[in-house]
């Protein structure tokens, strides 16, 4: 692909940066929101087994991964009055967010086993829409600039977004336990319905309104290179090999670590009290939260310095 035009900016403008924050905060629950619900709820509350809930939510997660390459290149081909990328955040977000509403909705009365089953098929359904709308939405991020210190201060200031959803994500089922909701199960719908709207619906859409894609002229292929054969180049290389393992490594750590900890607020330090182990679990991630802020423009100073060292 070639750009259409010449004298295009490759300085992001700050209203620009803010819109595409607010794109990623939908991402960000896109990632986390079923996991901050659904353990306090459907394990803590209503008593689903945890190691097969645990399964029920990464399993989707695996199989997702595996189209989000796939929907990358279809948006990529993608042609429209409106761009390629667009089209693709005004309708799947919605989508997202019906699938997010009804997770909650799930029958308290059901056995165990029809819960199980229940919130499968709707995680599953709902990680299969997010990555037709998290890749795009990430291709547009970078595609605002071809220069890559300006692409890096764009990412940069999206993690502050990042950064601030992660501070009060996790009061999201304090929140829903309140008592003017008359119960944790409509207080737990209630809060669903907020955030498949707010966060899932209408922010992730905002990029699609207020962004204009670069234009891109198709330009002709004379030889297609299959998928497999590209993640095989891609593995060749040793820098992506040690990448791809420390990623595997903090997620797998990571998310071991978030699901663990909140076991221990709630049997251990809060002795079976889930609301007080939640506000515990929401202090907690607040304050790694605000230590990743100041964090940030550390990283970002150290990528301009290497950039700036000779090879």
């Amino acid at each position: 692909m070639a750009f259409s035009s010449a004298n295009d900016s490759e300085s992001v403008q700050l209203k620009h940066k803010f819109i595409l924050g607010f794109g990623f905060l939908a991402i960000f629950f896109s990632n986390q929101g079923i996991g901050i619900l659904a353990i306090p709820y459907y394990q803590m509350t209503l008593g689903v087994d945890p190691f097969l809930l645990s399964i029920a939510i990464k399993a989707p997660v695996l199989i997702a991964s595996f189209f989000a390459p796939w929907i990358g290149q279809v948006s990529d081909r993608f042609q429209s009055p409106i761009g390629r990328r667009r089209p693709f955040l005004f309708v799947f977000p919605w989508l997202t967010s019906l699938v997010f509403g009804f997770i909650w909705m799930v029958p308290s009365h059901w056995d165990h086993s029809q819960q199980l089953l229940y919130f499968s098929i709707m995680a599953l359904l709902f990680y299969l829409l997010s990555v037709c709308w998290t890749v795009p939405l990430k291709c547009l991020a970078y595609e605002t600039s071809r220069d890559s210190h300006e692409r890096t201060k764009v990412m940069g200031f999206i993690t502050y977004f990042l950064k601030f959803a992660a501070i009060f994500y996790h009061w999201v089922f304090p929140i829903a336990q309140l008592s003017i909701f008359g119960g944790i199960v409509i207080g737990i719908q209630y809060v669903g319905w907020g955030v498949a709207l707010i966060f899932f619906g209408l922010m992730a859409m905002i990029p699609a309104i207020f962004i204009k894609e670069r234009h891109y002229e198709p330009c002709k292929i004379t030889q297609k290179t299959p998928l497999l054969k590209s993640i095989k180049a891609v593995m060749l290389s040793q820098n992506m090999k040690v990448l791809l393992g420390l990623l595997l490594i903090q997620m797998t750590l990571g998310s071991f670590a978030a699901s663990m900890d909140y076991y221990v607020l709630v049997y251990h330090m809060s002795d079976g009290n889930v609301g007080l182990g939640a506000t515990w679990k929401g202090m907690l991630s607040t304050c790694y939260a605000l230590a990743g802020i100041v964090a940030v423009p550390l990283v970002i100073r150290a990528s301009k310095n290497s950039a700036k060292s000779p090879p």
